[in-house]
């Protein structure tokens, strides 16, 4: 059965490749910027959801990690039944068309020890992706490393319209171009939380940790709650 949907994806994505092969050569130069960039090629045959919806489902995402050398951690959240079954073969064969690659695809038990899979309230998936015969892969920009720390005030100065929030959406520091358009009073507040001043407008999901954990790829777009801004009240 695994050796059918394998051979099921690989032939799907043949088939994109034929009728898309312009847009899929482009997408990325490696093969976690393919499946990084996965969440928008599911939209293509996505029912738009209305974000204003609390029953909101959240959208499936994918999130690939290079956390070692020629081995790719891909995480697949909220996963519909159809894509699941061709995933591990579009893999496979996205890796040989796009970037001339063989790969193992292994379908991994979630493990409690995952700080990305931990407590998750969505169902996912955790595949490990082994690079046999490749090219010195070229560094994610998701690498959990660092070359070094920034002194708080410059992080503020270059950043102004920064957030950091802690796992109860709790608002631990606010750009100064963001607290502007929050009251004094609640700007300062430290007890304020990120639902009480701003909603996200995309990606379409649920406003919790967990919800933002699984779209760290996705560019997100939030709004200022009306009646909040000091600005104008427009509320944008």
């Amino acid at each position: 059965m695994e050796a059918l949907e394998i051979a099921l994806g690989e032939e799907i994505f043949n088939m994109c490749y034929e009728e898309d092969k312009h847009i899929l050569r482009v997408v990325g130069g490696a093969l976690h910027d393919f499946l990084n960039s996965f969440n928008v090629l599911l939209k293509q045959s996505s029912v738009p959801h209305n974000p204003e919806r609390e029953d909101c489902v959240n959208e499936p995402s994918v999130l690939c990690l290079d956390k070692d050398p020629d081995l790719l951690t891909v995480y697949f959240f909220n996963p519909r039944p159809t894509t699941e079954l061709f995933f591990p073969g579009i893999i496979k064969a996205a890796a040989r068309l796009l970037y001339n690659t063989t790969v193992d695809v292994l379908k991994d038990p979630p493990s409690a020890k995952d700080s990305i899979l931990q407590s998750s309230p969505q169902p996912s998936l955790l595949y490990t992706v082994i690079v046999k015969d490749a090219k010195t892969l070229s560094p994610s920009p998701l690498r959990a490393t660092s070359a070094g720390t920034l002194p708080t005030s410059l992080f503020s100065t270059i950043f102004p319209f920064h957030l950091i929030l802690d796992q109860d959406l709790v608002l631990v520091q606010i750009g100064h171009g963001l607290r502007k358009r929050l009251p004094r009073k609640d700007g300062l507040r430290r007890s304020s939380t990120f639902q009480e001043h701003f909603s996200i407008v995309s990606p379409q999901i649920k406003c919790t940790f967990q919800g933002i954990l699984t779209m760290l790829n996705a560019q997100f777009i939030i709004r200022i709650k009306h009646g909040i801004s000091t600005a104008d009240n427009t509320g944008k």
